[in-house]
């Protein structure tokens, strides 16, 4: 059944990333896009050098469905670590833009790249948001941006920071730029 919104991976307890991993949430046979993971009951740690990239699954199999969230963080888990964290909400055509991170917990890690998805403003859809929820990010280097809002016709203006898995063996990892806050992290506290 590829109609579920429940996540590609859940991570309970503590787990830790080595290398690189992506993971995509499927696109949305129902009401909403797949979430890619979710951190139940304890600490993802992303190890020096190592990258995860999540993506909800996209809206995009029937005109209305949502975006899916890209990470869900439930209260009390954290992810962590001296790796780099990119979460991109799922694209849509008509619904709600997927959120990058929803959820109560703590984002720890030395990059954070999060970004909600575009919406379109025909459907009276909203647009993504980077964080939903009560989500602290604690980052020296980041990006946080909420979905933006288009019309009709207009091309998506993050639609080179998808993955096009049936053509590209990776994700456009160039493209997930962060800016630096300073050597002491930045609390960016409950953004949304």
């Amino acid at each position: 059944d590829r109609t579920t919104s429940e996540p590609v991976v859940t991570v309970t307890g503590n787990v830790t990333i080595k290398g690189n991993v992506y993971i995509e949430g499927d696109d949305a046979g129902n009401e909403i896009g797949q979430t890619a993971l979710r951190v139940s009951n304890g600490t993802l740690h992303l190890e020096d050098g190592s990258q995860l990239v999540a993506y909800g699954g996209s809206g995009k199999t029937l005109l209305y469905t949502d975006g899916g969230t890209a990470i869900d963080i439930t209260e009390g888990s954290q992810i962590t670590g001296d790796g780099k964290l990119v979460a991109i909400g799922g694209d849509v055509l008509w619904g709600n833009g997927g959120n990058a991170v929803s959820g109560k917990g703590t984002i720890a890690t030395k990059k954070v790249f999060l970004q909600g998805a575009t919406a379109n403003t025909s459907n009276k859809a909203e647009a993504g948001k980077a964080i939903d929820g009560d989500v602290k990010v604690i980052s020296s280097s980041t990006h946080i941006e909420d979905g933006t809002m288009i019309s009709g016709a207009e091309n998506d203006p993050l639609a080179d920071l998808y993955w096009k898995a049936g053509i590209n063996a990776l994700p456009p990892l160039e493209k997930f730029t962060t800016t630096d806050n300073g050597n002491n992290g930045s609390d960016n506290g409950n953004n949304g």
